[in-house]
């Protein structure tokens, strides 16, 4: 019995089963070649079972060994262990089904009320985009009304540009006059009152330019805000008003220009130099040039707002350029009637 007790249990009971069948057995197997030992059993020896034969029972060798039943034994082991990772795995999974779901309830919810948003939002747009489609059209029948007429303020605004032009040419030729007369007199110049009243002139020119400048910067920023739409009728007259006033300004200076150039031809203790004359000539000249351009740009503003009803940000910007550049040049004519005052003085 002791060599019995350091086999497993499982091995013990079958050994000592097929023991006790075998002395039961002993007597009539005697012949067959069956004996008891006390030695250790190794792991290849195999279990012994009864079998059935010619209607009697005899003991014979099995195939189960004891290392089979050993492997068996910690299979089943293994078995239990696996088993029961895969219950623990089995309530996991139960466990994040059941999280799954709560939180497919509350997204589902969340889902819906955006959708809700969404659908509330969408409707809001549409009622924004009839809107505007009913101000769009609104803007195109008052762009189209108010074309015609700023159409015809344009062309009003570039023949009173052509006189002006016409103006400067005479201007420049009695300017050229003045230049032969005062090289002829040695050096004749306007009086001092005369000089005073040219310099007048010359800055309510300059204030006018400035003005017109501002205008058409203004007219600039609403061409390229509303993209389509032409000059608002406000602008257009303000710029109207602007080249009147700088009309009435150069027939005042050809009006003083008259007076300098009598005086010029009655005084002979003048101080102005030839070349301070050529200079003022040579200023009206580039006036006389940029207004030229000035009335292309009128011009091209014009056709394009009989095409299109709009004045295309490009021909502003020109138009702004020259009226800036006018202005850089009156406040040159300015300062030189200012040298001309002091050396009259």
């Amino acid at each position: 019995m002791r060599i019995f007790k350091k086999l497993p249990s499982t091995l013990l009971a079958t050994g000592m089963a097929a023991l006790f069948l075998g002395n039961m057995a002993m007597a009539n197997t005697a012949q067959a070649g069956l004996e008891f030992a006390s030695d250790n059993p190794s792991s290849t020896d195999s279990f012994l079972v009864f079998h059935r034969l010619y209607g009697k029972d005899v003991m014979v060798r099995s195939n189960l060994s004891v290392e089979g039943v050993e492997t068996l034994q910690r299979t089943a082991k293994t078995n239990t262990d696996d088993i029961k990772e895969l219950k623990n795995l089995l309530e996991a999974q139960a466990r994040l089904i059941e999280e799954l779901k709560r939180n497919n309830g509350t997204s589902s919810s969340s889902s819906a009320s955006e959708i809700t948003n969404l659908k509330r939002t969408a409707t809001e747009q549409d009622k924004d985009l009839k809107e505007l489609t009913k101000q769009l059209e609104e803007f195109k029948r008052n762009s189209g009304s108010s074309s015609s007429s700023s159409s015809s303020e344009v062309a009003n605004l570039k023949r009173t540009l052509t006189e002006q032009e016409t103006g400067l040419r005479n201007l420049a030729k009695a300017v050229d006059e003045l230049k032969r007369n005062s090289s002829s007199n040695s050096g004749s110049s306007a009086s001092s009152s005369e000089v005073s009243d040219l310099k007048r002139t010359v800055s309510e020119q300059d204030n006018g330019l400035k003005n017109l400048a501002k205008a058409v910067d203004d007219l600039k920023r609403s061409s390229s805000s509303n993209s389509g739409s032409s000059a608002s009728s406000s602008e257009v007259s303000d710029l109207k008003r602007t080249v009147s006033e700088q009309d009435n300004s150069l027939k005042k200076l050809a009006s003083q220009m008259d007076d300098l150039k009598r005086s010029s031809g009655s005084n002979s203790s003048s101080s102005s130099s030839s070349s301070e004359v050529s200079d003022l000539k040579r200023t009206v000249s580039a006036q006389d040039n940029d207004l030229k351009r000035l009335a292309s740009q009128v011009e091209d503003l014009k056709r394009s707002a009989g095409s299109s009803s709009s004045a295309s940000s490009s021909d502003l910007s020109s138009l702004k350029r020259d009226v800036s550049n006018q202005d850089s040049q009156l406040d040159q004519l300015k300062r030189a009637v200012d040298d001309l005052r002091s050396k009259v003085k």
